[in-house]
């Protein structure tokens, strides 16, 4: 984490006194690095390692993207699923992030916590679709730290 410090100068012109100083020291750079890893980045154990070799101050994870073995974005499929209540898209997404966390050797009960999600109730379909497809970010962004916490 970077901090820089600055030096301000006020002059203050006394009558009685002459000129006074005053020095403050403020802070005027704080400088935070954010990292941004998109969808094929975290698709798979491989790359999350990279990945994690990479990690700044900040790190945002995109939603599991696709990679050699997985052609099908989770982000397309839990859209899919939310404007047709397609249970076989739900069934692919909850059997790839199970899959993940498996590879990974973590557990934080993604396919408990997105069935949960899925049956929650939201006073608009734009609303559960918004929440619904947030859940691919949020759920690989789980995955990722639990695995970061295991393995740095």
């Amino acid at each position: 984490m970077g901090f820089i410090l600055g030096v301000f100068y006020l002059t203050v012109e006394w009558l009685l006194f002459g000129k006074v100083y005053i020095l403050f020291f403020v802070p005027f750079c704080f400088m935070v690095v954010v990292a941004k890893f998109g969808g094929s980045s975290v698709a798979n154990r491989g790359q999350i390692d990279k990945v994690i070799n990479l990690f700044k101050d900040v790190n945002v994870v995109s939603c599991v993207g696709v990679d050699d073995s997985n052609k099908v974005k989770l982000t397309d499929s839990l859209f899919g699923f939310c404007s047709s209540n397609d249970d076989s898209l739900a069934g692919l997404v909850l059997d790839r992030f199970q899959e993940l966390e498996k590879n990974l050797g973590v557990n934080v009960n993604v396919r408990k916590n997105l069935i949960e999600d899925f049956q929650r109730r939201f006073p608009s379909e734009n609303h559960r679709t918004a929440f619904v497809v947030s859940r691919g970010e949020h759920y690989t962004a789980k995955l990722v730290h639990a695995y970061a916490q295991k393995v740095l």
